[in-house]
Protein backbone atom coordinates (compact mmCIF):
# COMPACT_ATOMS: atom_id res chain seq x y z
CA UNK A 1 0.00 0.00 0.00
CA UNK A 2 0.93 3.46 -1.08
CA UNK A 3 0.32 5.49 2.32
CA UNK A 4 -0.51 5.23 5.82
CA UNK A 5 -3.89 6.60 4.94
CA UNK A 6 -4.29 3.50 2.72
CA UNK A 7 -3.41 1.07 5.25
CA UNK A 8 -5.02 2.88 7.84
CA UNK A 9 -8.62 2.64 5.59
CA UNK A 10 -7.76 -0.93 4.37
CA UNK A 11 -7.98 -1.97 8.23
CA UNK A 12 -11.32 0.21 8.90
CA UNK A 13 -13.24 -1.29 5.79
CA UNK A 14 -11.89 -4.64 7.18
CA UNK A 15 -13.69 -4.02 10.54
CA UNK A 16 -16.69 -2.80 8.92
CA UNK A 17 -16.85 -5.75 6.69
CA UNK A 18 -17.05 -8.15 9.80
CA UNK A 19 -15.85 -6.97 13.18
CA UNK A 20 -16.07 -10.55 14.54
CA UNK A 21 -13.40 -12.22 11.97
CA UNK A 22 -10.45 -11.00 13.84
CA UNK A 23 -7.85 -12.95 11.99
CA UNK A 24 -9.01 -11.29 8.69
CA UNK A 25 -9.03 -7.81 9.96
CA UNK A 26 -4.82 -8.64 11.75
CA UNK A 27 -3.73 -10.29 8.01
CA UNK A 28 -1.02 -7.94 6.49
CA UNK A 29 -1.77 -7.74 2.69
CA UNK A 30 1.29 -9.13 0.33
CA UNK A 31 4.12 -7.12 0.58
CA UNK A 32 2.91 -4.92 4.03
CA UNK A 33 5.89 -3.79 6.35
CA UNK A 34 5.25 -5.64 9.08
CA UNK A 35 5.90 -2.66 11.09
CA UNK A 36 3.91 0.01 9.71
CA UNK A 37 1.07 -2.88 9.79
CA UNK A 38 1.10 -3.30 13.19
CA UNK A 39 1.99 0.58 14.06
CA UNK A 40 -1.53 1.17 11.94
CA UNK A 41 -3.35 -1.21 13.87
CA UNK A 42 -2.32 0.43 17.71
CA UNK A 43 -3.51 3.70 16.13
CA UNK A 44 -6.67 1.88 14.88
CA UNK A 45 -7.06 0.66 18.78
CA UNK A 46 -6.36 4.03 20.19
CA UNK A 47 -9.15 5.79 17.89
CA UNK A 48 -11.64 3.19 19.23
CA UNK A 49 -10.45 3.65 22.53
CA UNK A 50 -11.11 7.09 22.86
CA UNK A 51 -14.85 6.57 21.65
CA UNK A 52 -15.25 3.78 24.21
CA UNK A 53 -13.91 6.75 27.01
CA UNK A 54 -16.34 9.32 25.76
CA UNK A 55 -19.29 6.49 25.72
CA UNK A 56 -18.25 5.72 29.53
CA UNK A 57 -17.93 9.09 30.76
CA UNK A 58 -21.18 11.21 32.64
CA UNK A 59 -23.25 13.32 30.74
CA UNK A 60 -21.40 16.77 30.99
CA UNK A 61 -24.74 19.09 32.27
CA UNK A 62 -24.41 22.89 33.81
CA UNK A 63 -25.47 21.40 37.05
CA UNK A 64 -23.01 19.01 36.85
CA UNK A 65 -20.35 20.70 34.74
CA UNK A 66 -20.32 24.43 36.66
CA UNK A 67 -17.36 25.58 35.44
CA UNK A 68 -15.35 24.87 31.69
CA UNK A 69 -11.34 24.60 33.02
CA UNK A 70 -8.27 23.37 31.26
CA UNK A 71 -6.68 22.25 34.86
CA UNK A 72 -7.18 23.50 38.12
CA UNK A 73 -5.39 26.61 38.01
CA UNK A 74 -7.16 27.51 34.28
CA UNK A 75 -10.68 28.65 34.52
CA UNK A 76 -12.25 29.17 30.61
CA UNK A 77 -14.39 32.71 30.78
CA UNK A 78 -16.91 34.15 28.75
CA UNK A 79 -15.56 37.41 27.08
CA UNK A 80 -19.45 38.30 25.17
CA UNK A 81 -19.90 40.27 28.77
CA UNK A 82 -18.22 43.65 29.83
CA UNK A 83 -16.58 41.73 32.99
CA UNK A 84 -15.68 38.08 31.69
CA UNK A 85 -17.40 35.50 32.96
CA UNK A 86 -17.43 31.98 34.75
CA UNK A 87 -19.80 29.35 32.26
CA UNK A 88 -20.43 25.85 32.55
CA UNK A 89 -18.87 23.69 29.85
CA UNK A 90 -22.40 22.90 28.44
CA UNK A 91 -24.43 25.47 27.88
Amino acid sequence: MDSLYHIQQYIQQSIRRNSSDVDFILQAPDQQDEGVWKYEHLRQFCLELNDLTVRLQKECLPETCSQMTATEQWIFLCAAHKNPKEFPAID
